[in-house]
């Protein structure tokens, strides 16, 4: 199923919607007409505010339901356990099939691999394996994106070895769930002494879910880094990386390395991530198809990564002149048409 597929699938309720802006359109329309003309006083205006608010709620009241939030969200004590331990690791939740889309942990603040919300960017789409999560169950997205927990029902295990070949234990019964520690999750940031380029995004997703390289230890690329990554003879006794802020729009990872490395934090990537390194300007690459690399030197260094969009400035400034554009026509037209029944009024008399 794509989401073309969806498109048609819903094709009748967006012919619906498409029927609903003509009308209220039209009607805009017909009436600032009218207004221009002097059929109709100033009351056009508020008339035309109306039809604004009006499908305004019309279209949004179909997404919006009011729940008791405590009874359905409230904290539990699997919510309290995982808000508590989980810190910058991932979660997947198999406690039922739609558990893993489930809002239930995200609104305790605990990091799950799927996202919060089904139109994620369709690179990191294509990493979960579209609309199917055909590669959520698979053991190598598990642990690349740092899934270190999975909670299943009561009464349910994992297979012996299905993760890796790290321990996975039973690290608390909650009641309503089991939860286990995954020790072969990957940090949310580490580093990597290896690259491979593969131009066409494509053809990553298989060598990352389905492939046998070690994603600990090399990360594919879609284009060559500004500078040669040496390979190192045993990194993890040299090399670290670590998380010391998050935000929202910012990250700060401080690390440490023996040789030329790819830093590679398991978020996804867009092009409005900018990177310092020691307040030096870089490059954050795309990695593994949908996730962030930054290259980085031997030795110790601070790299910040900063989301700043060019094209959400200019949205908003848009949208800005657009609104003091039409309230400038409406203020306008009030003045021309009230100065005309002024002279009219004058003339009469």
């Amino acid at each position: 199923i794509t989401k073309l597929d969806l498109a048609y699938y819903n094709l009748p309720a967006i012919v619906h919607g498409a029927w609903w802006a003509t009308f209220f359109a039209a009607a805009t329309g017909a009436l600032l007409w009218l207004y221009r003309k002097g059929n109709i006083s100033e009351t056009a205006l508020l008339v035309i505010g109306l039809l604004i608010v009006v499908d305004g709620v019309r279209f949004n009241s179909r997404f919006i339901s009011t729940v008791d939030f405590e009874r359905q969200f409230g904290a539990n004590p699997l919510t309290q356990y995982l808000s508590a331990h989980a810190g910058a690791d991932r979660v997947l939740d198999l406690r039922s099939r739609n558990a893993p889309q489930s809002l239930e942990l995200p609104l305790h603040d605990v990091a799950v691999p799927v996202g919060y919300h089904g139109n994620q960017l369709r690179w990191y789409d294509d990493l979960l394996g579209s609309l199917q999560l055909a590669n959520l169950f698979k053991a190598r997205f598990i642990n690349l994106v740092g899934a270190r927990y999975v909670v299943l029902p009561p009464g349910q295990v994992l297979p012996s070895g299905f993760l890796g070949p790290d321990s996975v234990i039973l690290e608390r019964n909650v009641g309503q769930a089991l939860i286990y520690r995954n020790d072969n999750a990957l940090p949310r940031a580490f580093l990597v002494d290896s690259i491979e380029v593969v131009s066409d995004r494509k053809e990553i997703y298989p060598k990352v879910v389905d492939g046998s390289a070690d994603l600990r230890r090399m990360v594919y690329l879609e284009e060559q880094p500004p500078l040669s990554i040496s390979p190192a003879a045993d990194s993890a006794t040299v090399d670290s990386a670590k998380i010391v802020s998050y935000d929202t729009d910012s990250v700060v990872v401080r690390v440490k390395s023996g040789g030329n490395r790819m830093l590679v934090l398991s978020d996804a990537w867009y092009d409005a991530w900018h990177v310092t390194v020691d307040g030096q300007p870089s490059v954050c690459l795309r990695a593994d198809g949908a996730l962030r690399a930054v290259p980085v030197t031997a030795g110790s260094h601070e790299v910040v990564l900063r989301f700043s969009s060019p094209r959400y400035r200019l949205g908003r400034w848009l949208s800005l002149l657009t609104a003091l554009f039409l309230a400038g026509v409406f203020v306008g037209e009030g003045l021309v048409y009230r100065r005309k029944r002024n002279a009219g009024e004058d003339e009469e008399e």
